[in-house]
This record gives structure tokens, sequence and C-alpha cells, in this order.
């Protein structure tokens, strides 16, 4: 017996191959439209996440960890200078104090060299700090054995996704036994192409004048009410009878010509 109704009709062969792939393609092309807006929304995410970081920060540093770091540093869209150090007592590293400190001092003055270019012109750096404490598996990725450490890393390059890492020539900064911000600053300009005007503070230089100011005033009165044992002093023949022979031994002995 025939089967009640009417059956279905079937296409070729190849027509439903066909059109799941169209369907394939349809969902590649909709997936990789989706996800570069996604990518894109990513690199600005992280470029708003560190400068709110910095911006919280009083000199413009940032302190980072082994995780932060490997997050922020790998392919940056903007430029970070880093500093290694190892700042605990126990390590007894006073370079690192003088460096940590000028690396404050560097980054200060861009904030401040920045605050005067419009936005259009300003450069995205930013400094960050990694201390031995805190970020040992960094060190070690860097076999790092001596510190202090401060090198450059330039937009879309940063870390890679390797169990190593390194360091090249041009992008480390050679610290001298005295580090200073200037140095810093003209290694800044190489590697970024920004202008940093370091400027020091002058409190410490005003608080000197302050104290030797302070000391002359003291002194002042005293000499004042001895004026007249002063003058005596001043006006005695003996004085100056042995003034002068001093003078006239040394000027013949050769020593005044």
């Amino acid at each position: 017996h025939r089967p009640r109704g009417r059956g279905r009709r079937r296409g070729p062969p190849g027509a439903v191959s066909i059109m799941l792939g169209w369907r394939a393609l349809l969902g590649v092309g909709l997936a990789l439209a989706t996800v570069a807006p996604a990518l894109a929304d990513s690199a600005d995410d992280k470029l708003q996440q560190i400068q709110d970081i910095a911006a919280q920060s009083r000199s413009g540093v940032i302190t980072l960890d082994d995780k932060s770091y490997e997050y922020y540093a790998r392919q940056p869209s903007y430029h970070v200078v880093v500093l290694l150090v190892a700042s605990h007592p126990k390590y007894r590293c006073t370079t690192c104090a003088k460096t940590d400190k000028e690396f404050r001092l560097l980054a200060e003055s861009f904030k401040a060299s920045q605050a005067k270019l419009p936005a259009e012109k300003r450069t995205d750096v930013f400094f960050a700090r990694l201390d031995f404490e805190g970020s040992q598996r960094t060190f070690e990725r860097y076999g790092i054995t001596s510190v202090p450490v401060m090198f450059h890393i330039a937009p879309s390059r940063g870390l890679k996704k390797t169990t190593e890492w390194s360091i090249a020539a041009r992008d480390r900064y050679s610290l001298p036994a005295t580090p200073e911000a200037e140095g810093m600053a003209a290694f800044l300009g190489e590697r970024t192409g920004t202008s940093v005007e370091v400027k020091r503070s002058m409190l410490g230089a005003y608080l000197t004048l302050a104290v030797v100011f302070g000391l002359l005033a003291l002194m002042v009165r005293p000499v004042i009410e001895r004026m007249n044992l002063w003058l005596s002093i001043i006006r005695r023949k003996g004085i100056w009878t042995l003034v002068s022979l001093g003078f006239y031994a040394v000027g013949g002995s050769g020593i005044i010509f």
C-alpha cells in the first residue's frame, strides 16, 4: 500500500552542504565583526585603567606586582618606563634609594611638562616601579641579578608569551654611580621623543639659607655688645707686628712671588 499524503521533495545532494557552508561563513564574519571592537575596547580600557592608577599617585609613579605588571606591560598601546629596585633594608641597596628618589622626580617633572601641552600633543608615558619583595617572579623571568635596573617598553612591543623575558640594550638605561633625574630625562627623550624639564624643589636650599641667616642674626648681637673689645684687639700694635712678620717670613721662603 502507498502511504497517504504527499511525500517531501528532496533537493539535490549538495544543496544542504552548500547552505550549511554559507551559514558557517556568515557566522564567522559576524564573530570577527564582534571580536574586533572588543579587542579595541580592551586596549582602550587598559589605557584608561593605568591612567586612573597614575592619577592617584602624587608623583605619577605606580607600584606594580608580578600579576599587574604582566597585565599592563604586555603589548601596551603606551610607553612604560620601568624601575626595578630592592628597597628593603636587608638588601642594603643604598643606590636603590637614590635611584628611586630621582625616578620619582623624573615622573613629577614629566607630569608637569605634559600638563602645559594641549591634549592632542601629549604622549602616554607611565612610570612603573617594581620592588623585589613583591615581584620576585618578574625579576627571575628577566634574569635580574643586581639592582637597580631601569628600562623602557615601547608601544605594541612589551612582554612576550614566554617563560623568560629580555631587555634590549637600546631599551636599557645605563645607571651611573650617582643617578640623576636629568640623565634619566635624556634617556626618556631618546626613547619616546618627549622633552622633560627636570625641576628640583628649592625648599632644601631655602631652609639652609634660613638656618645660616638665623645663626648670623644670633651672632650679631654678641659682636655688637663686645664691639669695644674687638676694636681694642684690632688696635694693638703687637698683633699687627706679628701679622707683618708672618707675611715677611712667607714671602722670604718663596711661597709668595
